[in-house]
């Protein structure tokens, strides 16, 4: 795998409102993962809820200029804030790496009626992404049909196990808004389906992938992110509730985890909780 320089690779992804440092760290911190993954130069590769870019942008590093990224997401190009996807996309495909990268939006790999030839790319990735699925059923079935088009599969999310307090904030954000989420008939948000690793682990079995590898990363770079999360739940999801007819009882009973939160922030520096990430082939 070729040597990755993180400043090049960050100043082509579009992060809003971050400095050099800051984007320096966050890819330093994705690129740990696409290192352990293997992915060599000359690789093509579909990328599964693609985002804005920030692990695409090394995916495309990575592959070189003989290689391809596919770059999906099920959601529309205006989806996204204050930056969209489309014109995250935009940004990174006028940057160096943009030949080598192909963005596919509303594309959902269940509905994709033979778009690729079986057995095409070497690899799909499911990065950080997992969250923002609908359902497990919908998740399950990602994985069934990516083995028709994939050899080899990577996963990445949130490890919900913490392993200090301080990343018990990021870890009560996912549980409330997962919760919010089990009553919206349509959501726009980030978190709508929280997984443990080992649901992860026994959805990728069910789908007939075989782990081959699992490790951990430390998360300490996404604390701006994780800060957001935390935010949504403190600043934003009561006064949503209310809108979206969440019943009274839930909405009272909610309002104590998003205090606890609150205590946590005040007490404690927020940190991110530790991810995962598996490395499967087809059995």
């Amino acid at each position: 795998m070729p040597v990755l320089n993180i400043e090049n690779i960050s100043k082509c992804i579009a992060m809003y409102n971050l400095n050099a440092r800051e984007r320096n760290a966050i890819t330093t911190f994705k690129s740990k993962f696409v290192d352990r993954w293997g992915i060599f130069d000359g690789a093509s590769v579909l990328e599964i809820g693609c985002g804005q870019g920030d692990t695409t942008a090394i995916l495309a590093e990575a592959v070189g200029n003989n290689g391809q990224v596919i770059a999906t997401d099920i959601a529309d190009a205006n989806y996204g804030s204050p930056i969209t996807i489309g014109e995250a996309a935009k940004f990174l495909s006028e940057s160096r790496l943009g030949s080598r990268i192909k963005f596919l939006f509303n594309f959902n790999i269940n509905n994709t009626h033979n778009i690729f030839t079986n057995n095409v790319f070497d690899f799909v990735v499911f990065a950080h992404c997992s969250y923002y699925f609908e359902s497990r059923e919908i998740l399950l079935n990602s994985f069934i049909n990516s083995k028709k088009y994939s050899k080899k599969l990577c996963f990445s999310e949130w490890d919900i196990v913490a392993d200090n307090i301080m990343q018990i904030p990021h870890l009560l954000a996912i549980i409330i808004q997962g919760q919010f989420e089990s009553f919206k008939q349509q959501s726009f948000a980030n978190i709508r389906s929280p997984f443990s690793k080992q649901e992860i682990e026994n959805l990728l079995d069910k789908a007939g992938w075989i782990i081959t590898e699992e490790f951990k990363i430390d998360s300490s770079p996404m604390k701006e992110y994780v800060n957001w999360e935390v935010d949504i739940c403190l600043d934003q999801l009561l006064t949503d509730s209310k809108q979206t007819g969440i019943p009274k009882k839930f909405y009272d009973n909610i309002s104590w985890q998003i205090d606890a939160l609150r205590r946590y922030t005040e007490t404690y520096s927020v940190e991110p909780l530790p991810s995962f990430s598996f490395l499967a082939n087809k059995e």
